[in-house]
């Protein structure tokens, strides 16, 4: 079981790094970036698609043809992601935000349904907080975007989890996450509820993610050897053949990582007022359902869209 699902996870990895089929690119010189983008054009609703960490504006190439027949189909690659570029070296939601703003006004486009996984949750809730008037809905492929992640990472007392991001794209790919998971919305900081915009989540049978009862340290010690990068690799063949470190890292998982995971699902269901959850008969919701079985998710994000009509 371990062991099949550690194939599935590094298989996984190559499909995060491949491309799809190619798209009609096109670039947008705007006030202070380029960003590459694809456009169906036309009169129909927008469906904007936002790609994750360690992606680009390929990331949905195959999913986005099961929409653009009932909707204008847009996306993009973020600054500092493909061919997109910015003057300064500004990162973050912040910037992210404004970069896409200033694309949908380049597009003329007024509202957006937005639709990701990954990072993109983080930015569909801070646009929702933010720019909630330029949100038709938000569909959320990863179920909660996880804003505990965090305090996970920054209180490990192994830096555990940064050896995973580390050996899961590199030790920039790595800092640029801590950086950008420190982001904290409103309903996290204040206890206010998100602005009530249609929103549609995807959660297993048992109504979370199913990553809480996964602990990934010690999966990725399983397998070292398939680690790329030295410095994670060293770490997690140490890992494996030290019974202590083992034992801090279970430790660290039942005490800290599992209940912040489930905080966080908590805490997205109760401060998401029109949050519509579909539960998958799967036991755990990687996000990349869209492309490693897209038939579990198609039909209900195209019922979700029907309702916005």
């Amino acid at each position: 079981m371990k062991a099949s699902f550690l194939s599935s996870l590094f298989s996984l990895l190559v499909l995060m790094v491949t491309q799809g089929i190619a798209q009609d690119i096109k670039s947008a010189d705007l006030d202070g970036v380029t960003l590459e983008y694809f456009d169906t054009g036309g009169e129909k609703t927008p469906l904007l698609f936002i790609h994750g960490d360690s992606r680009d504006i390929n990331q949905y190439n195959e999913f986005i043809t099961n929409f653009t027949d009932s909707h204008r189909v847009i996306s993009y690659s973020r600054r500092g992601y493909g061919n997109s570029k910015a003057a300064t070296s500004e990162t973050g939601k912040k910037a992210d935000a404004e970069d896409l703003m200033k694309l949908m006004d380049y597009l003329e486009v007024e509202k957006a349904i937005f639709i990701g996984n990954s990072y993109a949750g983080i930015l569909m809730t801070y646009l929702a907080e933010n720019h909630s008037d330029r949100n038709i809905a938000q569909i959320y492929l990863a179920g909660n975007p996880g804003f505990n992640f965090h305090k996970i990472l920054t209180e490990d007392p192994l830096d555990a989890h940064k050896m995973m991001l580390w050996a899961q794209g590199g030790e920039e790919y790595a800092y640029d996450i801590i950086e950008s998971s420190a982001y904290q919305p409103e309903f996290v900081t204040k206890g206010t509820p998100l602005p009530d915009i249609p929103a549609l989540g995807f959660l297993n049978n048992q109504n979370m993610r199913g990553i809480e009862n996964m602990n990934m340290i010690m999966l990725y010690s399983s397998a070292p050897e398939r680690i790329q990068y030295e410095e994670p690799k060293a770490f997690f063949e140490k890992l494996a053949a030290d019974p202590e470190m083992q034992k801090e890292v279970n430790s660290y998982f039942e005490e800290s990582v599992k209940p912040n995971l489930i905080l966080d699902n908590k805490k997205w269901l109760e401060s998401f007022p029109s949050l519509k959850i579909v539960n998958l008969d799967i036991p755990r919701i990687s996000g990349y359902e869209f492309e490693m079985a897209p038939e579990l998710i198609v039909g209900h994000i195209q019922e979700f869209l029907e309702t916005l009509e």
